[in-house]
C-alpha cells in the first residue's frame, strides 16, 4: 500500500501541481504503530486490518487519517463475516487474504478457498506463491515428439499412505501412450489406482498433451 501510496502523489505532483502531506514512508510508519482491532488475539501487525477500497484524500491528509479510514472500512465489511464453526476470526482473515491476492476472478474464490482449508485439515503444504516469476523457454517440436503439460494436481495428489503421487511416475508416465488421448487416459487411470477409492480431489487436475505429427493430421491432439 506504501507503494500506491507514493504513485498517487507522484501523479498528483506531476498532474495537478499538488504536493500531499501524505507519502509513501510516512504512510509505511503508521502502519507500523497502529494497533489491530480487537477480538483477533493477537496479530503481530496490522496486516490484512487496512481494508483495500477507494479513499478520497487531500494535500492535508495524513498517514494515520488514512489509515483510520481503511480500519473503518474493514470494520464495516467484517460484521458481515459469518464465521465458520471451529475457526477463529484471525484465521478466517488470514485466509481471506491468501485467496484475494490468489485469485483474479471472484468465481475463483470458492475453489481456492476450498483448496486452502483442505489442505490445512490434513496438514499439507499450501503451496501458494502468488509474487512467484515462472520461467519461459522456447523448444521445437519435431514429428513424432510429444509432451504432457500438467497441473500440480496430478504430481500431488496424496495415496492411501499420503505418499505423493510424484514427478517421477508423471514423467514414467510421459513415455508410455500409443497417441495423446491415450496418454491422458492413461494418467487419470494410474491417478485412480494411487489415490484409491473415495478419493476427494485435492487440486485442479488440468492435462495437456501435444504431438507433432508430419502431415498435421485433425484430431491428433488431445485435452482433459
Amino acid at each position: 500500500m506504501g507503494d500506491r501510496v507514493a504513485a498517487v502523489r507522484r501523479i498528483a505532483i506531476a498532474k495537478r501541481q499538488v504536493r500531499p502531506l501524505l507519502t509513501g514512508t510516512a504512510y509505511a510508519e503508521a502502519a507500523k504503530k497502529a494497533k489491530p482491532p480487537a477480538g483477533f488475539g493477537h496479530p503481530p501487525s496490522i496486516e490484512g486490518f487496512l481494508f483495500p477500497d477507494t479513499f478520497v484524500f487531500g494535500p492535508s491528509t495524513t498517514a494515520e487519517q488514512l489509515i483510520s479510514l481503511q480500519q473503518a472500512a474493514f470494520a464495516r465489511v467484517w460484521k458481515k463475516v459469518r464465521l465458520p464453526a471451529g475457526r477463529t476470526p484471525y484465521d478466517v482473515l488470514i485466509v481471506a487474504s491468501m485467496i484475494e491476492r490468489e485469485t483474479v476472478a471472484p468465481e475463483e474464490r470458492p475453489l481456492v478457498s476450498a483448496v486452502i482449508w483442505n489442505r490445512l485439515a490434513r496438514g499439507m503444504p499450501l503451496g501458494l506463491m502468488p509474487g512467484m516469476t515462472y520461467e519461459e523457454k522456447t523448444f521445437v517440436f519435431r514429428p513424432g515428439n510429444r509432451a504432457l503439460l500438467y497441473s500440480d494436481g496430478l504430481s500431488e495428489a496424496h495415496g492411501t499412505g499420503r505418499e505423493m503421487f510424484g514427478f517421477p511416475r508423471v514423467a514414467a508416465l510421459a513415455g508410455r501412450g500409443t497417441s495423446c488421448q491415450g496418454l491422458l487416459d492413461l494418467c487419470l487411470r494410474e491417478l485412480e489406482a494411487f489415490t484409491g477409492p473415495g478419493h476427494e480431489q485435492e487440486d485442479d487436475i488440468t492435462l495437456l498433451s501435444l504431438e507433432r505429427v508430419s502431415d498435421a493430421a485433425p484430431g491428433s491432439g488431445g485435452v482433459r
